[in-house]
């Protein structure tokens, strides 16, 4: 510290030097008493005071040389003059600042090794001390760790902190089969998204599948029906929130019962469509997840593998097949799910073996398999608090341990008997 300040006092006294020259003044007497500390300090402290009052070069110059003037004003003769440009020369050749005669102040090379992994882990317990709160954005409430269950009117909802459901009455009815809807609800920022799904017939009597989704608002407890601009009228679509603005729509299938290869994009707050991209195979009743690491939706196909759709490059890679693993290839997804960093758990109808893919080593683990043996599709949902819920109906809900192993049966009251194919998301922000 002490040598930045004795450097900033020799270019203070330089400025001061030269602008005299200019102007052929003779310099006080006081001019040379910076050389001490305490004028060092007075100098440091004039200077960042001259700096932040003046507006342009002239005004620094012309007001840090106001007191070391004579007041007199008296123009200094010819030898004067010479003899302060001799004295400044030899000020600088004793004082450089360049590069060539300061090899004591260079940096030396250095090389580093850095461990990514524990920079990316320290990075996540950073993140995981802060909750973001936005003015002027709904926060979830009593809603907050629930989870919704869509069974049309009234909705239910099951607290994870107390494992009981209790209903909602709303405002309106859902215009979609919620039986098409496993994979296509997703909750953000105090909304919960259904997309597709709504049908209606035509002059000849036909069912058609028209172009709408539907927003529940918590905090109204009111159903919105809003169209879907620029994409087709579908149902069975994968969908998945990135956290910010934007919700992902992928697959889904068309009025023909033809799988979709599409990717739309949904923006939360102009509420606008677009379509984004496409995916290498076409795919319905899938589940998405995204991974914010790599800027990357998660594909959980119904029957044929796990793939990764970037975001950024619109590029697909296949992460793993199922037929590598399970040895059979018609086998069959009952539900995925995600814990938001690494780990994809995924529970297959084919004798309900349970696995989890990391991400980062590509690692397949086998697991405890689901006690719950019927080949049907239910939501399967991550906490990080209370682990993996599997919601199927009254007596048939569980809970997995990530930690232990483990499955536990619920002993709640859920108010419907069977809950196969219908959505259900979390309350998390």
């Amino acid at each position: 510290m002490s040598h930045v300040q004795s450097t900033i006092n020799n270019i203070i006294n330089e400025i001061k030097d030269i602008n005299l020259i200019i102007k052929r003044q003779q310099p006080t007497d006081n001019n040379n008493e910076n050389n001490s500390d305490g004028g060092v300090k007075d100098d440091t402290t004039q200077l960042i005071e001259s700096i932040t009052q003046c507006t342009t070069i002239d005004e620094f110059i012309n007001k840090i040389n106001i007191n070391n003037i004579q007041s007199d004003d008296v123009n200094i003769n010819d030898d004067e003059l010479m003899s302060m440009i001799v004295r400044h020369s030899q000020h600088i050749h004793q004082v450089p600042y360049d590069e060539s005669d300061a090899t004591t102040l260079q940096l030396r090379a250095c090389e580093y090794n850095i461990n990514a992994d524990k920079l990316k882990d320290i990075k996540k317990q950073i993140e995981s001390c802060f909750k973001l709160i936005k003015p002027g954005h709904y926060t979830p409430g009593e809603y907050e760790g629930h989870i919704i269950s869509f069974d049309n009117n009234p909705l239910s909802l099951f607290s994870l902190e107390t494992q009981k459901w209790t209903t909602i009455k709303l405002d309106g009815e859902f215009n979609t089969q919620l039986s098409t809807a496993l994979g296509s609800v997703v909750y953000a920022r105090g909304n919960v998204y259904v997309f597709g799904g709504a049908y209606e017939e035509d002059d000849e009597g036909v069912e058609t599948w028209t172009k709408t989704y539907c927003r529940f608002s918590l905090a109204e407890k009111r159903i919105h029906h809003n169209p879907m601009t620029a994409m087709e009228g579908a149902f069975l679509f994968a969908t998945c929130y990135d956290g910010g603005k934007y919700i992902y729509i992928v697959g889904g299938c068309d009025v023909k019962e033809k799988n979709l290869d599409t990717v739309y994009r949904f923006d939360i707050d102009t509420g606008q469509f677009e379509a984004f991209g496409k995916i290498p195979f076409a795919t319905s009743n899938a589940s998405a997840h995204f991974h914010k690491d790599s800027n990357s939706i998660i594909i959980v196909s119904e029957d044929k593998q796990v793939s990764s759709f970037s975001v950024i490059t619109q590029a697909t890679n296949v992460l793993f097949e199922y037929s590598n693993f399970a040895g059979n290839c018609n086998c069959q997804i009952k539900s995925s799910c995600f814990d938001g960093q690494d780990n994809l758990y995924l529970l297959f109808i084919y004798d309900c073996t349970f696995i989890r893919y990391t991400m980062s080593t590509k690692e397949i683990v086998s697991l405890k398999k689901c006690p719950y043996t019927i080949g049907v599709l239910f939501s399967l949902i991550y906490d990080d608090s209370f682990g993996i819920m599997l919601i199927a109906g009254r007596a048939q809900n569980y809970q997995y341990s990530t930690q232990h192993d483990r499955w536990t049966l619920l002993n709640d009251d859920d108010p419907n008997d069977y809950r196969s194919e219908l959505g259900a998301c979390l309350i998390r922000d």
